[in-house]
């Protein structure tokens, strides 16, 4: 059986600020069923990257954003428009 890459991801509430209520998980389950349940709960989930990605000795990160507005059957939608950072001084 091929093994899949274990991935862990950062769970971040639209209703949190400063750090609040962020949590990770390696599994969707881990996610708490009242977030799953409260239609006013939006909920930011990406893949944790524990090395970041360099760009001439800057960190970066690329945003893309994908509504899931369904699992059975899946439904989903990507955005026409995508979010890029960049550092000012190099990552140590």
């Amino acid at each position: 059986m091929e093994q899949h890459p274990k991935f862990t991801f950062i769970c971040k509430p639209n209703s949190g600020k400063g750090g609040e209520g962020i949590f990770l998980i390696d599994k969707f389950k881990g996610i708490p069923k009242n977030l799953w349940s409260d239609h006013h709960s939006d909920l930011l989930v990406q893949r944790y990257i524990k090395t970041p990605l360099l760009l001439e000795k800057k960190k970066f990160d690329l945003r893309l954003y994908v509504l899931i507005k369904g699992f059975d059957p899946i439904e989903a939608y990507l955005c026409d428009e995508g979010l890029a950072r960049m550092c000012t001084e190099d990552y140590r």
